[in-house]
């Protein structure tokens, strides 16, 4: 849960000085302009040494990042809210 909660701050982050959310979480890893890099690459991969998913709606203002859990599957969506199965993640409000 503390690997998602990182990286949601450092979206949420990126969203405060570019305007708009990345286009994906490697963005987060690189400077843009004289801005970033919100992360390193390694905090990208969560216990299971997979990447994290990450998922955003520009619409409604709303992003998740979730880790698949150990069955390495997702199971969840960005409109269900919550993460379902054994994913583990964070969703914005």
């Amino acid at each position: 849960m503390s690997g998602a909660a990182t990286i949601a701050v450092a979206v949420s982050q990126y969203m405060t000085e570019m305007e708009a959310y990345p286009e994906n979480l490697s963005a987060l890893t690189s400077k843009n302009g004289n801005r970033g890099p919100w992360l390193n690459s390694s905090a990208l991969l969560d216990p299971w040494n997979v990447q994290y998913t990450y998922v955003k709606n520009e619409t409604s203002g709303k992003f998740a990042v979730w880790s698949n859990g150990p069955d390495k599957k997702s199971n969840s969506t960005l409109n269900a809210n919550k993460c379902a199965g054994d994913d583990i993640g964070v969703y914005s409000r």
